[in-house]
């Protein structure tokens, strides 16, 4: 059965890049889930070391920027794209750490927990069915 982005299947639970997609993104054997639940918040699995590593990347791109006096390097113009690399990456990080939507918590037997995003629009009721299945199909 498959609802939105998530597959249930006979061993495992696979999550798709789109709901019309066939990009697997992640799979979870079915032996190795302990719980799922729908929840809401940040897509990001752990927000706070994300947003801590991409506001590291920022200042090290800002610092890149401020501290590079008269672009006087023997790389010349080339030299500018040093610090835009941290920037771009941690402005990515960040933006990505902060998005929020949608999502089944699936909790491991291992104490691990990974979330599998649901792509917006998506019905209630059906998730519930969703749900349901899932739990009575273990």
């Amino acid at each position: 059965m498959r609802f939105n982005t998530i597959e249930v299947r006979d061993t495992c639970l696979v999550e798709f890049a789109a709901p019309d997609s066939l990009e697997r993104m992640t799979v979870l054997p079915r032996a190795q889930i302990r719980r799922v639940s729908a929840q809401e918040g940040s897509y990001a699995e752990r927000p706070l070391l994300q947003l801590v590593v991409s506001s590291l990347l920022l200042l090290l791109g800002v610092f890149l920027v401020l501290g590079m006096p008269g672009m006087s390097s023997p790389l010349g113009g080339k030299a500018l794209a040093l610090p835009l690399i941290p920037l771009l990456l941690g402005g990515w990080a960040l933006r990505d750490s902060l998005r929020r939507g949608h999502y089944l918590r699936v909790e491991l037997k291992n104490g691990d927990a990974r979330k599998l995003r649901l792509r917006p629009p998506f019905e209630r009721e059906e998730l519930t069915r969703f749900l349901d299945y899932l739990k009575n199909s273990a």
